[in-house]
């Protein structure tokens, strides 16, 4: 490392292996413990973020909250996250321009058996009001769902896309990589930007789901499109300016010359900032750093969503499984032992992810997402089975459950071979058993 200036290797880029390889050995930190980290936080960086923007339904500042009461979030109860008694079940689809399918699942579902239904629109359905398509607004086509699904044991699930490149409209802070280069999305940081396209669409669906039984959940889409990686956006808002420098300010604090090392370090390039935390020994408080500041984010969203319907559960779809620090905090944050955050992702979690996700405090459920392509012709019954004894699935664009493919098939349509009469049987007699 000291002959390689520049190390070129991406942060989070991390393979998760079923099992820990036997060189690891698992030891003590004597990194500063979370509390301290958490001080941190909360003296030098709360207001400067602009974390202080974020309003509550009662349009009250949740920062007011004392420091005791917002490192309070409950932490995960291991039975909540290892223990899946019932299955969660159900089925993904997307709200478009004509969506009279999502009214046909909607009747179909509970006589399936299936747990949820869970929808997915674009962040303007739920916020733009008279400037978007009537049909498109989320006042017009949720209510035909709602009639079909309160007082059934069917839940729906209330998904918000997250905007792709070029239909991002705002001035907003760009997410830049550990290189300084920019990736094309706002930073994950920005809370103009948070608040537009994540939050005040929550805020919609919250309102609306007080008195409507069957509306029980919020979802995030945090990815910004199927066919782009994942990856760069995982590292970025890594090494920004403002959070880089208040964390050397605090360093200097607690010992860091403040002279001409202080003046070196605050001037370091982006591209030289993880090479120095890595080599003086702070990268991992720093990662720790930002992954509070990613936790007082979640902790935050839930109260405000807590104060206009407490009953809510949260969620997010992640491509990959694999962590970094926004998607851990966030997590911490936003879910509790009575309401675990829901994690859908493509991506079947290892047997260990689940003791993961409770040793970093974290109370999560992940629920796979399966393409219907993939289901096969040998026993889907058997296979959707399977699935369900280790904790369910989502099976995605249920719209095929209730009407015919177009004649080009691709992964998200039965395959050749599977009868969709006997897949919906196949799904009938697996809730049965």
């Amino acid at each position: 490392m000291p002959a390689n200036p520049k190390p070129d290797f991406p942060l989070n880029h991390v393979s998760i292996l079923p099992e820990l390889p036997e060189r690891v050995q698992v030891v003590d930190s004597d990194l500063p413990t979370r509390d301290a980290v958490d001080t941190m936080l909360h003296t030098i960086f709360f207001w400067e973020m602009g974390l202080g923007k974020f309003k509550t339904d009662r349009g009250t500042d949740v920062n007011a909250a004392s420091q005791s009461d917002m490192d309070a979030t409950p932490v995960a109860d291991p039975s909540t996250i290892t223990k899946n008694d019932v299955p969660l079940r159900g089925v993904w689809d997307f709200i478009g321009r004509r969506h009279e399918h999502a009214v046909d699942l909607a009747r179909a579902l509970p006589g399936l058996g299936m747990d949820f239904l869970w929808t997915v629109a674009p962040a303007a359905s739920f916020t733009e009001g008279a400037s978007i398509s009537g049909d498109m607004r989320f006042e017009t086509w949720a209510p035909p769902i709602l009639d079909r699904l309160n007082g059934t044991p069917t839940a729906w699930y209330v998904g918000v896309s997250v905007p792709r490149e070029g239909e991002i409209t705002g001035d907003f802070v760009d997410a830049l990589d550990a290189r300084g280069e920019a990736v094309g999305l706002p930073s994950r940081l920005d809370m103009n930007y948070l608040n537009q396209y994540l939050f005040e669409p929550a805020r919609v669906i919250a309102r609306h789901s007080r008195g409507q039984p069957a509306l029980k959940a919020i979802v995030h889409d945090w990815e910004t499109h199927i066919t782009r990686t994942s990856e760069p956006y995982a590292a970025t808002d890594i090494f920004d300016h403002l959070h880089f420098r208040y964390f050397i300010r605090h360093l200097t604090w607690n010992g860091l010359d403040y002279g001409d090392e202080f003046k070196n370090v605050m001037e370091l390039d982006r591209n030289d900032r993880f090479e120095w935390l890595l080599k003086s020994g702070y990268l991992e408080t720093y990662i720790q750093l930002l992954e509070s500041i990613a936790e007082r984010l979640g902790t935050q969203y839930r109260r405000s969503m807590g104060e206009i319907n407490p009953g809510l559960r949260h969620g997010a779809f992640v491509r990959s499984l694999r962590p970094n620090w926004f998607h851990l905090g966030f997590w911490r944050g936003a879910g509790t032992p009575e309401r675990p955050f829901l994690i859908f992702s493509y991506e079947r979690p290892p047997a260990w992810y689940a003791n993961f996700l409770r040793d970093k405090g974290i109370s999560a459920r992940v629920i796979p997402v399966g393409l219907l392509g993939l289901v096969g012709d040998a026993d889907p019954g058997n296979l959707l089975r399977t699935a369900a004894e280790k904790g369910g699935y989502a099976l995605e664009r249920g719209i095929w459950l209730v009407t015919d493919p177009p004649e080009e098939a691709s992964l998200n349509v039965l395959p050749e071979g599977v009868d969709r009469d006997a897949l919906l049987e196949a799904i009938r007699k697996a809730d049965r058993e």
